[in-house]
């Protein structure tokens, strides 16, 4: 299962019904942490919050964990919910390790 996917769908269904996160999990009993963690693919829910989350949402299953959206998710969404809940000390970190790294790019010290 494309966990990322299903996040960005649960994500989607949750902003289109103008719930947040925090109304989300008090509606299926997990705590707000746990529902970003599920959107940013960082924790795998199991099959019955699945199920909790899409009555909550009043959105099929089906929506949720459909893989097979029109458009795939970019890499530079996929590296939005990465560091979507780290800190800002780590941010920094990996946004200095990807400056160098394109440096180098830009010098042709490093060939893809």
């Amino acid at each position: 299962m494309d966990y990322l996917r299903l996040g960005k769908n649960i994500r989607a269904a949750r902003k289109a019904s103008s719930i947040t996160q925090e109304k989300l999990a008090e509606l299926v009993d997990l705590s707000t942490v746990f529902i970003s963690q599920i959107e940013n693919a960082s924790r795998k829910p199991s099959l019955e919050t699945i199920y909790k989350i899409s009555c909550s949402l009043n959105t099929p299953i089906d929506d949720l964990v459909n893989m097979h959206d029109k458009e795939p998710v970019s890499d530079t969404l996929e590296i939005d919910y990465m560091l979507e809940t780290r800190s800002q000390s780590e941010i920094r970190y990996v946004t200095a390790v990807v400056r160098t790294m394109l440096d180098n790019l830009d010098e042709g010290q490093i060939r893809i």
